[in-house]
């Protein structure tokens, strides 16, 4: 069967999402990945938005975090929080010693960026 039927996309976005078999060196693509649904952006509404360098990071009202750039949703986000989290000081670890979690790291970085836009408009006037 073509793969554009199954994963209903282009066959270059699913290459993205494949691995190669160490065996057979066939490329391979989980069922998971073929029948995940993801949630589009307009079904749920975004209510904290902060921008932070090249990208925008949003809070869903459901608590989701979703991070942009350039306009287009950046999958997976973590690891692009994570690298926001370092620039911003914000420890990557919680107080129980657990990495945070995508929602609980993505929450603590959209609060430091609106700390310090209200610090820079405090200390401008």
């Amino acid at each position: 069967m073509e793969i554009e039927i199954l994963f209903d996309d282009s066959i270059e976005n699913a290459r993205k999402l494949m691995t190669k078999d160490l065996n057979t060196g066939k490329l391979l693509i989980t069922h998971g990945k073929v029948t995940k649904k993801i949630k589009k952006h307009s079904d749920s509404v975004i209510i904290k938005a902060v921008s932070f360098n090249d990208y925008i990071v949003e809070e869903l009202e459901n608590g989701s975090i979703e991070v942009k750039k350039d306009g287009n949703l950046v999958n997976p986000t973590k690891p692009i929080l994570r690298d926001i989290a370092i620039k911003l000081n914000i420890s990557l670890i919680n107080q129980n010693g657990n990495e945070h979690t995508t929602r609980s790291l993505g929450t603590l970085v959209i609060k430091e960026v609106i700390e310090r836009e209200k610090n820079l408009t405090t200390a401008s006037t």
